[in-house]
This record gives C-alpha cells, sequence and structure tokens, in this order.
C-alpha cells in the first residue's frame, strides 16, 4: 500500500519559466508529495493562473499540454478566465526533492527542498506534466458557481499508479480546493 500523502496549502506567487526563459507568474495553491521511506515518490502542484497566462499555455502547449494531449472539454473553456491547473513533477526529478523538517527548513519555509543541480529545473515548465486544467464559471443565473474542464492523456498515463483523484487512501489525488 502507497504511504499517506502530505498536503500543503501555499497560495504563494511563483515565477516559473517556460522553454525559451521567459517568465510565466502563477499562483502556487498547493503541493502534495508521497514519501516512500525518506524519498518523495511523487509530486504533485496545484497553480491558479490569470486568463493571460491561461490563453499562453494554451497557445505554446506548456506543461506538454500539446493539442493531443488535450482531453474531453478543453473546447469549452473560456479564454476570459482564470484557470487552476494540477501538474505532476517529471519522475527524473524526484530523487533531487528532500522534506524540509525540524531544523532542516527548506528556503523561506518551503515544505520541500532541493539537493544538487536541479533546483533551477523544477522551475521550468516542461518539468511538470499538466493532469488536470480546470475553470470556475458562473452559472446561467448567476446565482452560483460550476467548474468546467478537462482531465490530460498524462492523467490517464499513471491510471494503474497514483493519480491526483483524491488524497485519501496514501495516494495522492486531486489535490482539494482551498
Amino acid at each position: 500500500m502507497n504511504s499517506p500523502a502530505t498536503y500543503v496549502s501555499l497560495n504563494a506567487p511563483l515565477q516559473l519559466k517556460d522553454p525559451e526563459g521567459r517568465p510565466l507568474p502563477v499562483q502556487a495553491v498547493a503541493i502534495a508529495y508521497r514519501l516512500e521511506g525518506t524519498a518523495v515518490a511523487e509530486c504533485l502542484l496545484k497553480l491558479a493562473v490569470t486568463p493571460e497566462v491561461h490563453r499562453r499555455i494554451h497557445r505554446d502547449d506548456l506543461f506538454h499540454l500539446d493539442a493531443a494531449c488535450r482531453g474531453d472539454g478543453a473546447g469549452q473553456l473560456r479564454p476570459d478566465r482564470p484557470a487552476q491547473l494540477e501538474l505532476r513533477l517529471d519522475d527524473a526529478l524526484l530523487p533531487s526533492i528532500r522534506v524540509a523538517g525540524g531544523g532542516d527548513a527548506a528556503s523561506d519555509g518551503a515544505p520541500l527542498g532541493v539537493t544538487g543541480s536541479d533546483a533551477e529545473r523544477l522551475f521550468l515548465t516542461e518539468s511538470w506534466f499538466a493532469l488536470t486544467v480546470m475553470q470556475e464559471l458562473p452559472t446561467p443565473d448567476g446565482e452560483g458557481t460550476f467548474r468546467l474542464g478537462y482531465n490530460t492523456t498524462w492523467l490517464e498515463s499513471v491510471s494503474g499508479e497514483t493519480t491526483p483523484d483524491s488524497l485519501t487512501g496514501g495516494a495522492i489525488r486531486q489535490l482539494p480546493n482551498p
């Protein structure tokens, strides 16, 4: 059985870089990670993005979001609305992640730190795979909201492994809304 996942609410600005090195300002909503022993076995990140950044992610296929990877519902998202993305860190980078704890706090009190030369790679959009893309939209009567979005093939490719569809029972699943 998988070990329990740890969920940390962040709600902090984060500056990522696209493949050309241009800044991509996002809001880090939360991070979830699961350990196997003392090693991080998987790491998910939930981002909130402005409409402008969402259009750029879509246009430039950032986070491995080329058209073939987008699921049903991708065409229904509104370009004038903010979006939330759930991302999974590339497995190749997991060995360089360490958990901050006790007297070994990561910089700025972050729950995770990086060892080795991979620190900069964590801030590259292509080090993360988009699993879901969602928007919160008003209901037609204006009295409530609903979520609209899609799963990517990257989410489907991890079926049988941990998926972001829940945060109970040990496996990291969908990050809860704050």
